[in-house]
């Protein structure tokens, strides 16, 4: 993300100035991120996947004192034949799924349970119950369920280890959540979900060329053309030019560009996405210089484009506009300087050529202004 050895100076000015931040969603935590910021900013809060089958992935911070906890399901009707216990667990599903895709997790989890009274060992059933506890955000009681689905055969199913993995990241446990989507993609090597995640936890570690390879599976292979792919790649592709600033320029170039690009092809999936647009402000205020071509572009467009993004940033609805002030005013702060630059070096360009005819003509030095006060 560091188009220089001493692009810090930019990002921490950045840190300087912000303060608290806040991450994305309801969950505020500080991190180390691959910029060396040691707290979320929009920019940096990846884009993971969401078990809410609504595509809402902003979930309620944990409640205490459920109203009901789980103890685990009613012993199993008697009075059911096996094909009609089979038909009971089949319609409930259905219904508990409908339920889960409109946000009903009421409806759901009364669906999950008279799946359960009729089939205990049903694990699907189980899902179903801890997806809605978790939109619910009783995560600690989705977490129990799963450990009851796995001990019930739930071992081979992938949304069980995969919804652990979301919880484990939700709850301060980030370290386990790796392994809990490994075994995911272990029964599905494809399971998207999965990979989104996997591939945040390999930004967030700076694993740059793990996140590349997962990402660039997601868009190309996979054929996941979602702004938070596109973006989440970028940031990928962001991370991997630091690591060829002074040992490869070229190869460092070719990944700034790679990143631009893959932002704006997020841009062009959604035109409001807010991380893309901040991702890209950050892009251009951090990667000194930023390649253009044969050359690079000049630094007072580089920090003006910046500041642009930023901009279309802070208008959009749920931005950070704290955030957004702050860094568009350090963004100002670096164009004032850069200017201010410009205006002296051209004052004395105008004094030198002064100097210069003056002497050509044979008049005295002595006419001259002192260049005392210039820089």
């Amino acid at each position: 993300m560091r188009g220089s050895a001493n692009s810090l100076s930019y990002l921490g000015l950045l840190v300087l100035t912000i303060g608290m931040i806040a991450c994305g969603g309801k969950d505020k935590k500080k991190t180390t991120l691959p910029s060396g910021v040691t707290q979320k900013t929009p920019g940096e809060n990846f884009d993971a996947a969401s078990f809410d089958p609504t595509g809402d992935d902003t979930l309620g911070s944990e409640k205490s004192n459920p109203e009901d906890d789980y103890d685990g399901p009613k012993p199993p009707g008697v009075d059911l034949t096996p094909e009609k216990r089979q038909q009971v667990v089949s319609n409930s599903l259905q219904t508990g799924q409908a339920a889960l895709t409109r946000a009903d997790s009421d409806q759901a989890i009364q669906e999950a349970r008279r799946a359960l009274e009729a089939d205990e060992t049903s694990v699907e059933a189980m899902v179903v119950l801890a997806r809605a506890n978790y939109m619910k955000g009783y995560l600690d009681l989705s977490e129990d369920i799963l450990n009851k689905a796995i001990e019930r055969g739930g071992e081979r199913n992938k949304q069980v280890h995969f919804l652990l993995g979301v919880i484990y990241e939700k709850t301060d446990r980030k370290e386990l959540a790796p392994a809990k989507y490994q075994a995911a993609l272990g029964l599905d090597p494809n399971y998207q979900s999965a990979l989104m995640n996997l591939g945040v936890t390999h930004l967030e570690n700076r694993r740059y060329s793990e996140a590349i390879t997962t990402y660039e599976r997601l868009t190309n292979e996979l054929g996941v053309d979602t702004p938070a792919a596109w973006t989440n790649l970028g940031s990928a592709y962001r991370g991997q030019s630091v690591e060829f600033t002074l040992s490869n320029p070229t190869t460092r170039n070719e990944f700034i560009l790679k990143a631009e690009k893959s932002y704006q092809k997020a841009l062009s999936k959604k035109q409001s996405y807010k991380n893309a647009h901040f991702n890209l402000g950050l892009l251009y205020l951090d990667a000194d210089p930023f390649p253009k071509g044969s050359d690079s572009i000049d630094t007072l467009e580089r920090l003006k484009t910046a500041r642009r993004y930023f901009n279309d940033y802070q208008k959009l609805s749920g931005s950070d506009q704290k955030l957004a002030e702050n860094v568009v005013a350090v963004t100002q702060k670096l164009i004032n300087k850069e200017e201010k630059l410009r205006k002296k070096a051209a004052e004395r360009a105008a004094k030198d050529a002064k100097r210069k005819a003056r002497e050509e003509a044979g008049g005295d030095d002595d006419d001259f202004d002192s260049d005392e006060g210039f820089e």
